[in-house]
């Protein structure tokens, strides 16, 4: 039986959390959150970097689970 190759795409990546949407963007939880500054309000917050699931960086590690559209 030959082994499947998982796409190395965000989307199979153990970092990507998918916003329940229908953009397939979601976040990067690789790192920690990057501060940010409200630019109206002054406001600090931080947030994960947003990527659409088709993207790919040197960092990816396997879920472990292939999405469904990976198989499209």
């Amino acid at each position: 039986m030959a082994c499947e190759r998982i796409p190395v795409l965000c989307e199979n990546c153990r970092y990507f959390k998918p916003y329940d949407n229908e953009d397939r963007t979601g976040e990067c939880r690789r790192n920690a959150p990057q501060p940010v500054t409200a630019s109206d309000t002054e406001e600090k917050y931080a947030v994960w970097p947003e990527v659409h699931e088709s993207l790919w960086c040197g960092e990816f590690e396997a879920s472990g689970k292939v999405r469904s559209s990976a198989n499209t």
